[in-house]
């Protein structure tokens, strides 16, 4: 095994997204091959071939299959205690890279050991920046982007926008880094703990980040590197527990960080959010219509699952 074997590690959570698997490998060989990073695919029960992909067009990829869906943080856990290499990439099954953007990520987490998670910027498939990062959770924050539409990139819609705004630096905080994309110090985890399985999909990316800072950690993004990410590709065929999940996550978050006395304000924030992204998708005769009246008419339920679990 080489010293970049021992250097990182590439974790891949996959769960129904063959063609996009097979798209993120290819591109992870063609740009990031020669690092000979130790590779695993953890996949969640899928039904649609992606197991059968990989064993025929990825040999060398490591591949543990579970027997369920186990969720995608204990899915991440479990790719990184199969290697004991100095960093760990959380990769999604949905990104794409375009080019050498791994070897900025690794030159800037060397040069600085204080930095314990890092990311690229994301961009969507036209481009457009997706996300550079993202601020703590509060309520200030999710009334900025439920109720006044706030976009998560920072109102940036271009990366050579990014690249302006940032030309004198090779890197910036940020609250948290997306778990589409997240490289990981192995050193600071018997610090932090691993990723939280009690949060079984959503909110575990900025959990964690936010456990890093407090036990003296950075968080940052290097305006050098990005990556295409095909946002929600699973989660868009399961839209209404998505949807779901990503409102108790993140009412639970505001709970243990701000009070218990956040959890009501938050709550009205998100119903009324939903409600407004209901109306709009009916407009606009979007597919996703559906999802968003589930998660309105079914919010009491929503409401008791956070007494339950906060």
């Amino acid at each position: 095994m080489t010293a970049d074997q021992h250097r990182l590690a590439v974790v891949l959570v996959s769960w129904n997204a063959r063609d996009y698997l097979q798209k993120c490998l290819a591109s992870w060989y063609q740009y990031a091959g020669d690092l000979a990073a130790h590779v695993c695919v953890v996949d969640n029960h899928s039904v649609d071939g992606s197991v059968e992909m990989v064993e025929r067009c990825f040999p060398q990829v490591q591949l543990l299959c579970n027997a369920e869906n186990a969720g995608f943080a204990r899915a991440c856990n479990q790719g990184i205690q199969c290697s004991s290499s100095e960093y760990i990439l959380l990769l999604n099954s949905d990104c794409e890279l375009i080019d050498r953007c791994i070897d900025s990520l690794l030159h800037g987490m060397e040069q600085d050991p204080q930095i314990g998670v890092a990311g690229p910027i994301l961009l969507h498939s036209n481009g457009a920046v997706q996300r550079a990062g993202g601020e703590r959770v509060s309520l200030l924050r999710l009334f900025q982007e439920q109720l006044l539409f706030r976009s998560a990139s920072g109102g940036m819609c271009s990366l050579e926008e990014v690249r302006r705004r940032y030309s004198a630096a090779s890197c910036f905080a940020t609250g948290f880094i997306s778990g589409a994309c997240m490289m990981i110090r192995r050193s600071m985890l018997p610090r932090t703990g691993l990723l939280r399985e009690d949060f079984f999909m959503y909110g575990e990316d900025v959990e964690f980040c936010s456990r890093a800072q407090k036990n003296g950690f950075k968080t940052v993004v290097f305006s050098n590197a990005w990556i295409v990410h095909h946002k929600g590709q699973s989660a868009v065929k399961n839209l209404e527990p998505a949807l779901r999940a990503s409102v108790i996550n993140h009412v639970r978050l505001i709970a243990e960080q701000q009070g218990r006395a956040a959890v009501i304000p938050a709550l009205l924030i998100y119903f009324f959010g939903s409600l407004f992204r209901l109306l709009l998708s009916c407009l606009r005769l979007d597919t996703r219509c559906r999802a968003w009246f589930q998660l309105v008419f079914h919010y009491h339920r929503i409401i008791k699952t956070i007494a339950e679990k906060i």
